[in-house]
């Protein structure tokens, strides 16, 4: 057993409708969403890993893939300086690997039914490859005649990816029965600015009130 299951108690306790809302959107209501529809955006991050440092949110090593399919959700105070917000981010997002999700749903009294995941975030932090590099085909395997065709079970996938030179890849994907490219752009654009926003030197102290 990891930590203490009070510690979700308190993290979903409160849950209501328009915390299953987004931009107007119930995505509750949609029984089965997929992925159906997407953006790209290139985020220019020349600054990002002096930033990270900067604010203490340096990511410890991590050796091969990393996915936590477990609910986040943390408050926000106003006051709050923006390196002790994403410090507490960090902290909580370690925190939150320690149990599972049937007892996480069973002690906060939830149905998966009615509470399932809906947004996914995925952080792809591998290199890219050269397009021009000679070993690409190799990486590969194709299936001959393969007809599978798996859609990713969310209302909404946000994808942060490495590229070439000092960039980023951000996608946004969706079910576009439940949302639109206007929320998708809406979205896209928030992160971009927030990157921009917490990249620049002169952040760290402000209150997040002030961004």
């Amino acid at each position: 057993m990891g930590r203490d299951l009070g510690y979700w108690k308190a993290k979903m306790d409160g849950l209501g409708p328009l915390d299953q809302q987004l931009h107007g959107r119930d995505l509750a209501a949609a029984p089965s969403p997929k992925v159906t529809a997407s953006l790209r955006r290139e985020i220019v991050t020349t600054d990002i890993d002096e930033a990270a440092s900067r604010l203490g949110t340096t990511p410890s090593s991590i050796n091969g893939t990393l996915a936590n399919f477990l609910p986040f959700r943390t408050s926000v105070d106003p006051k709050e300086l923006v390196h002790d917000f994403l410090a507490k981010l960090q902290d909580h997002f370690w925190d939150e690997t320690e149990n599972g999700l049937d007892d996480i749903y069973s002690i906060a009294g939830l149905s998966r039914e009615t509470h399932d995941n809906r947004i996914l975030f995925l952080s792809q932090p591998f290199e890219p490859v050269a397009k021009d590099d000679p070993n690409d085909r190799y990486r590969w395997l194709v299936m001959a005649k393969s007809k599978v065709l798996m859609y990713q079970p969310y209302a909404m996938v946000v994808e942060v990816s490495n590229s070439l030179g000092d960039r980023h890849i951000l996608k946004v994907m969706y079910d576009d029965t439940i949302l639109d490219l206007v929320v998708a752009e809406s979205i896209a654009d928030c992160i971009v600015a927030l990157v921009e926003v917490l990249t620049d030197a002169n952040t760290a102290n402000l209150a997040l009130e002030e961004l």
